[in-house]
């Protein structure tokens, strides 16, 4: 048996710096590789269409002895089999293609490990993230009374933000006292991210309480079903809290009127929370920042950077017009950690989000910043958004497509219709072959009862001659 000792030793071996600089070489190298054969479209496959089971009998392991081979092997192993997000011919979910930056400030975050739920745990973590949210809040329109924080990913910013609209507009401290029978509720877009309706049941509301409101045909909150399901509240003894708006919607990429929204909210006593996870960023172009005119009307704002600003997963901003209703959310004691006696305290982000050892997120985004400025995203929403724009003219042209609504960002759901065959079951059928070729990544969607291919642009490595060969993919597996 090993003392004590040998168990500290052979412990501190695998923290040998001349080691971790031999292979971190090694597997940059590999990644180095990946990124150029993948975006310049070299592989014929571009993810793998395994089943679940085969994948886990591959990776399968029981860990009792240690695996006879390095790192880099390892990551090859991986590279073989991933998804390839740098693909030109990833057309999938809203997830980016992270900029080499974004990756390398994530690996050298994730070595230094500092946490700041706290700042002192973490003080450097602590003063690049208030410069980031200071950051997103100006280009919202927010002044310097706003603050917020970062999250892991856009369904726990949605509850967060809830969670302080429930705290700002019920008259109890509803922390200390738990929720009473107020029928308490939040008028929603019915084509709101599911994380919103979870965020309301979450919270002991209950889902029937995120109430759906009905969207025009571009698929963007109607004000007037908004009026009518605010006064139907009302008749029934509801207290509306809140409503929420899109900016974009997931299903089709529709931004709703903000402006219009944040006027009925305020006329009405209500929070006004925008879900700008996927479509924040294009306040940062000129040409499409009005699509957002009305965001600065807003109580709190999610805004994923993961999504359309190139960054890796997951880094969420969950801002607040006033940063003392990001403050005011949890209300607990923990002396060992917390430091409530502490004035203007927004230093320790424990305070205002549900995670505690919270990874170092905020660097990714500061480092991409700094490298390239803020009008290098801009460019890039741009290019995105008006490559969908000319996809969706493509399709409007063709003969043996239809396009579901007009594309207002990089997001876009058509149809194949020359056929006989039943549409929606043709949809799945032509979705199922192209992901069983391993050449494309799409998903599907479900509109008015129609089921559509959709698409997001968000590949900055995508060009108008890849969607044509997504076109011609679709063409031959509808035969």
């Amino acid at each position: 048996m090993n003392t004590l000792e040998e168990k500290q030793k052979e412990v501190a071996e695998k923290y040998n710096s001349e080691h971790f600089r031999e292979q971190a070489h090694r597997v940059v190298d590999l990644l180095a590789d990946y990124i150029a054969q993948s975006t310049q479209n070299r592989e014929e496959r571009m993810f793998c269409y395994d089943t679940p089971e085969k994948m886990y009998q591959k990776f399968k392991t029981d860990f009792r002895e240690p695996a006879p081979y390095e790192e880099d092997v390892l990551i090859k192993d991986i590279l073989k089999d991933v998804t390839q997000l740098h693909h030109p011919h990833y057309l999938g979910h809203q997830v980016s293609s992270p900029l080499p930056s974004s990756a390398l400030a994530d690996f050298c975050a994730a070595l230094l490990n500092n946490s700041n739920c706290v700042y002192e745990m973490g003080p450097v973590a602590c003063g690049i993230e208030k410069s980031v949210i200071d950051w997103l809040c100006s280009k919202i329109g927010f002044d310097e009374s706003s603050g917020g924080f970062l999250t892991s990913g856009g369904s726990l910013g949605n509850l967060t933000a809830l969670l302080a609209a429930r705290q700002s507009k019920v008259p109890y401290d509803i922390w200390q006292e738990g929720v009473e029978k107020d029928n308490l509720c939040f008028l929603v877009s019915s084509q709101c991210h599911y994380s919103v309706k979870r965020a309301v049941a979450i919270m002991g509301l209950g889902n029937k309480n995120a109430i759906p409101i009905p969207v025009n045909e571009n698929f963007q909150t109607d004000l007037k079903e908004l009026e009518k399901a605010y006064n139907r509240a009302h008749q029934e003894g509801k207290v509306v809290l809140g409503v929420v708006a899109n900016a974009c919607c997931t299903a089709t990429g529709s931004y709703d009127d903000l402006e219009g929204i944040g006027k009925f909210a305020n006329e009405h006593n209500l929070w006004f929370h925008v879900d700008g996870a996927h479509g924040a960023p294009a306040l940062l172009s000129e040409t499409h920042k009005h699509k957002l005119k009305g965001i600065e009307r807003a109580d709190s704002v999610v805004w994923d950077a993961h999504k359309m600003m190139m960054t890796s997963a997951i880094v969420t901003g969950v801002l607040f017009k006033n940063a003392d209703n990001a403050h005011h959310i949890f209300s607990q004691n923990a002396s060992y950690i917390l430091d409530r006696n502490q004035k203007n305290n927004w230093f320790d982000f424990a305070l205002q989000t549900l995670e505690c050892t919270k990874p170092f997120m905020s660097l990714k985004v500061y480092a991409s910043l700094k490298l390239y400025g803020e009008k290098f995203f801009g460019d890039y929403v741009d290019y995105v958004y008006q490559l969908t724009s000319n996809f969706a003219e493509y399709i409007k042209q063709s003969d043996d497509f239809e396009l579901a609504v007009e594309p207002q960002s990089n997001i876009i759901c058509f149809r194949y219709i020359k056929s006989s065959q039943n549409l929606n079951e043709l949809q799945i059928s032509i979705r199922e072959k192209i992901l069983k070729s391993e050449k494309f990544y799409i998903v599907k969607t479900e509109l008015n009862g129609n089921i559509y291919l959709r698409c997001t642009i968000i590949n900055p490595h995508t060009k108008f001659e890849h969607l044509m060969e997504l076109v011609e993919a679709i063409r031959k597996f509808a035969k």
